[in-house]
């Protein structure tokens, strides 16, 4: 399902009759493509995504790391309705990008992103006076990608499949990050510890950490239980496997 959302988000090559990209436009396509990248990639709620600006963007040379630095800018001159706002202490934090995603972003801010805006937020309307994205930009976005994605893919929506989909959306984004990540950290913590109970709670709490829920949160071990349901299936279907059954 995420490869098939890739698939119709990806900016056009030169050979467009062969792009599956809804939006024309090249800057539209990339900064469209920005976003659904850093919610799948980085688990950003919209409220973060919509109050990233330039200066969220920075760089350390002395370790030759870039970084994402996700807060509320307090921009006074942002008028937009309802304002994006940071949802709790834990939300302010820093992190991590690949050097590609920081090229990438990189990119759009110095050939796509309009000069002349006078607004310091990094996505904006393409359109005059390229005033910041909003809520309901960013559900049109979505609402056409879920259009696209039912008419050529229905069984994501078929409710007969356990995994299927209601709606695509910002939180399915976020939803699918923290699904993968701490799939990704409880096999990576289990790997390299003797203590599976230690490295599964380490999992949990760095995923609390990149996501910027509170300590208190219960989202976070409902991924845990799904993991932890998905491990004792996978180890009960080898049981059965490997000794047989009398059918």
């Amino acid at each position: 399902m995420k490869d098939s959302l890739y698939e119709i988000v990806l900016p056009s090559t030169k050979n467009k009759n062969n792009s599956k990209n809804i939006f024309k436009d090249s800057s539209t396509q990339l900064r469209n493509f920005l976003i659904i990248h850093l919610l799948l990639n980085y688990g950003l709620r919209v409220s973060e995504l919509l109050l990233l600006s330039l200066k969220s963007i920075k760089f350390d040379k002395n370790s030759d790391s870039s970084f994402l630095v996700v807060c509320d800018p307090q921009d006074k001159k942002d008028f937009r309705s309802p304002k994006p706002a940071i949802k709790n202490e834990q939300s302010n934090r820093v992190l991590k990008l690949s050097p590609k995603d920081y090229q990438l972003i990189s990119h759009y801010i110095n050939n796509h992103r309009n000069k002349s805006a006078q607004s310091d937020l990094l996505f904006l309307s393409l359109q005059v006076p390229f005033p910041p994205l909003s809520y309901s930009a960013i559900k049109k976005m979505f609402n056409a990608w879920d259009k696209q994605l039912s008419d050529t893919h229905p069984d994501y929506y078929d409710r007969q499949y356990v995994d299927s989909i209601d709606k695509l959306s910002a939180h399915i984004c976020r939803h699918t990050w923290a699904t993968l990540t701490l799939k990704y950290a409880c096999i990576t913590a289990v790997n390299s510890s003797s203590n599976q109970e230690v490295a599964m709670s380490q999992a949990i709490e760095d995923l609390k950490k990149a996501g910027g829920w509170s300590s208190n949160s219960l989202m976070v071990s409902k991924y845990a239980d799904r993991y932890l349901s998905e491990r004792a299936n996978t180890t009960n279907i080898n049981r059965i496997n490997n000794f047989g059954s009398i059918l």
